[in-house]
C-alpha cells in the first residue's frame, strides 16, 4: 500500500487568527482531524513571526500564538530567505557548484531557517541569530518567538531579522507601479535578471561582482519556482490596469510560498493574483479552510 504524505498547507496570519478567534469552529475541528489522522500539517514561517508580532496587545498576540503550537505545525524559511536561497542556488549551478537541494519543512524554526542561512552567503548577524536559536534553554516554539519579540529579544530573527531584510527586498508600490508602465516581457525579464544580480551583490555577497554581471543572462527561472511565480504575477501587472497597493507588494513574501506546498491558503487578493497570473501549478490555492475541505469533498 502506496504512502500517502500529509499534505502542507500554507494558512496566512489572518486566517490563523481568524480560526484562533473561534470564529470557525467547525473548520477549526475538521483541520485538527486532518492532523491529526496524518493528512495535513500546516505550514509557517518567519513572515508568520512578524505578522503576529505587528500586534500591539501583548494578551492577544499570545492567545493566538499559543493556538498555531496547538497544530504542531511545520516551518519554512521566511519569504525573503527562499528568495535567497533559490537565487544563490542558481548561481552554484552556473558556476558549476550544483543547485542546493530543494527545501523541505522542517519541525522546528531552526532547521527551517538553517536551509537558508547555513546554505547560503548570510550576514555574521544572521549566523549569530541560528546559533541563538539552537541555545537549548530558548522558547523556539511560535508563542516563544512572538514572546521573544515582545520581550525586546535581541535574537535578530523574526521582526527583527524580517524589518532588516525588508529594508532590502520589499518593494515599494509607488516607485514600482512607475517603473512598470510601459514594460514589456523582454524588459521586465532583464528588470528580474538585474534583480538577481543585486540580491546576491548586496551583503550578503558572492564574490566577486563582475560575474554575475557575466552569466545573469544565462539565469534559468524555471529552475526557481518562487521567482517563477513572482515574474508571473509582474508580466500580469504589466498587461493589466491593475496597480498594485503596498499590501500587494508585501504579500509577495508569502508568494515565495506557494511552490513549497501542497495547499495555499490566503486572501482573496493575493489569491485572485495567482490565479489570474496562472502560477499555482499544482498547488491549490483557496481563500478559506471552508473551500478547501469543500474543494477536496468535490
Amino acid at each position: 500500500m502506496p504512502i500517502v504524505l500529509p499534505k502542507r498547507v500554507f494558512l496566512d496570519s489572518c486566517l490563523l487568527k481568524r480560526l484562533a478567534r473561534g470564529e470557525w469552529p467547525a473548520e477549526e475541528r475538521e483541520l485538527r482531524d486532518r492532523i491529526h489522522r496524518g493528512s495535513a500539517r500546516v505550514i509557517i514561517t518567519g513572515d508568520h513571526v512578524t505578522d503576529y508580532g505587528d500586534c500591539s496587545a501583548e494578551n492577544l498576540a499570545m492567545k493566538e500564538a499559543s493556538f498555531v503550537d496547538t497544530l504542531h505545525p511545520l516551518w519554512l524559511p521566511p519569504g525573503n530567505g527562499v528568495y535567497h536561497r533559490e537565487a544563490y542556488s542558481e548561481y552554484r549551478r552556473l558556476t558549476g557548484d550544483g543547485p542546493l537541494p530543494s527545501l523541505v519543512p522542517t519541525d522546528s524554526h531552526a532547521a527551517a531557517m538553517a536551509q537558508w542561512i547555513e546554505d547560503c552567503p548570510c550576514l555574521p548577524s544572521h549566523r549569530a541569530a541560528l546559533r541563538r536559536l539552537a541555545e537549548p534553554e530558548l522558547d523556539t516554539t511560535f508563542s516563544g518567538m512572538i514572546r521573544g519579540g515582545f520581550l525586546g529579544d535581541s535574537l535578530g530573527v523574526g521582526p527583527t531579522l524580517a524589518d532588516r531584510l525588508a529594508q532590502r527586498s520589499v518593494f515599494s508600490a509607488k516607485r514600482e507601479t512607475a517603473r512598470r508602465r510601459g514594460t514589456t516581457d523582454g524588459q521586465l525579464d532583464r528588470d528580474f535578471r538585474v534583480r538577481w544580480v543585486m540580491w546576491l551583490s548586496n551583503p550578503p555577497a558572492v564574490p566577486p561582482g563582475d560575474d554575475l554581471i557575466n552569466i545573469a543572462h544565462l539565469v534559468d527561472f524555471s529552475r526557481m519556482p518562487a521567482w517563477t511565480a513572482l515574474i508571473a504575477i509582474w508580466r500580469t501587472w504589466n498587461k493589466s490596469n491593475t496597480k498594485p497597493k503596498q499590501s500587494d507588494l508585501t504579500d509577495m513574501q508569502h508568494l515565495a510560498l506557494l511552490p513549497y506546498v501542497n495547499v495555499f491558503i490566503t486572501e482573496k487578493n493575493l489569491a485572485d493574483m495567482i490565479r489570474q497570473a496562472k502560477v499555482g501549478g499544482s498547488t491549490l490555492v483557496y481563500t478559506d479552510v471552508t473551500a478547501w475541505f469543500d474543494g477536496e469533498e468535490g
